[in-house]
């Protein structure tokens, strides 16, 4: 999950990390090269990218390029899949009822507490459609 703020950090310097909290640090250390990570933008509720793994897990408080030091000390080496275009991320509220993320929730008004806790583990279903949806939509790079 990123902010507005640290999305923008994460442009300058080529999306080559994303980095968590250390509270998410045993769901990062699961991920594997290969793994991708759609980029939800909270603030906006909106996905702006897609980032593939090529890297592992550490703990690195100094080397991250997020926040504060010591903010997002668990940083993972990404490469950028699909970018979209600023103004044309995809809205995570579109998608209730098409995410099975979002199936069994008491109430569908509070669809991003099912987002809130990024990294997570998605069904195959929903990573091939947001892969889908977002790859359709104008890449930075286009």
């Amino acid at each position: 999950m990123y902010t507005p703020e640290t999305w923008v950090k994460a442009g300058e310097i080529r999306f080559r990390q994303a980095a968590f909290p250390l509270t998410r640090e045993k769901t990062t250390r699961r991920m594997r090269q290969g793994n991708v990570i759609f980029a939800y933008i909270s603030k906006v509720q909106k996905i702006a990218g897609i980032l593939e793994i090529v890297g592992s897990a550490s703990i690195r408080p100094d080397a991250s390029e997020f926040g504060t030091p010591g903010q997002y000390p668990v940083v993972i080496e990404t490469r950028p899949v699909h970018i979209v275009s600023p103004g044309e991320w995809l809205d995570m509220e579109s998608l209730i009822g098409r995410l099975r993320l979002f199936r069994g929730l008491p109430n569908k008004k509070n669809w991003n507490m099912a987002v809130r806790l990024t990294p997570r583990d998605l069904a195959s279903c929903d990573t091939e459609l947001l892969m889908d949806l977002i790859t359709n939509l104008p890449n930075i790079n286009d």
